[in-house]
């Protein structure tokens, strides 16, 4: 709930400040297609995730990203795998090489919890994500990226609420 004010307060700003692009930005084109990678912390352990994103416009684009999460807890081993589908628009240009992005859209996982002495739980699992990205580029074609997001999943085999934080890399294909 914290992260969904902290959101919120960064979305009020913004929207109400003038969004003029900022001298030498360099936008997206239409259709561009990159690559993405990348290592998040979560409340469980660490989750993994490679995705592909394409732009619609050269404020928006769309992702598809696949994610690995495991960890050992005491006496127990949880793991969970899933996708991300969402939309991402640029909110803000802070700077022509440094952009700050919201994202949200649907989240789809199987979650397993394995207690080392007694039985196994299975979950399938969905819900909706939400957060922010900051892009940073290091070349035309390379970008770095930190990300914080919160899902609000249906059913609770690992919790309803999860929320990770991490950074990666993008790579785009086609310039």
């Amino acid at each position: 709930m914290k992260f969904l004010t902290f959101l919120l307060i960064i979305l009020l700003v913004l929207v109400y400040r003038p969004l003029a692009q900022a001298d030498g930005y360099k936008s997206f084109r239409i259709n561009q297609i990159g690559l993405e990678a990348g290592i998040k912390k979560s409340a469980f352990g660490n989750l993994f995730r490679i995705g592909i994103s394409k732009h619609l416009t050269d404020k928006a684009h769309v992702k598809f990203a696949p994610f690995l999460e495991k960890c050992d807890v005491k006496k127990s081993r949880l793991s969970s795998m899933g996708a991300d589908l969402g939309l991402s628009y640029i909110i803000y240009p802070i700077s022509d090489n440094l952009r700050l992005n919201c994202s949200g859209g649907i989240t789809g996982n199987y979650d397993e919890v394995e207690n080392f002495s007694t039985s196994t739980s299975r979950t399938l699992n969905a819900g909706i994500w939400g957060g922010v990205e900051i892009e940073r580029s290091l070349t035309d074609q390379i970008l770095l990226l930190a990300t914080g997001n919160q899902r609000l999943l249906l059913k609770s085999n690992m919790g309803r609420q999860r929320y990770d934080y991490g950074i990666g890399i993008k790579i785009i294909l086609n310039d």
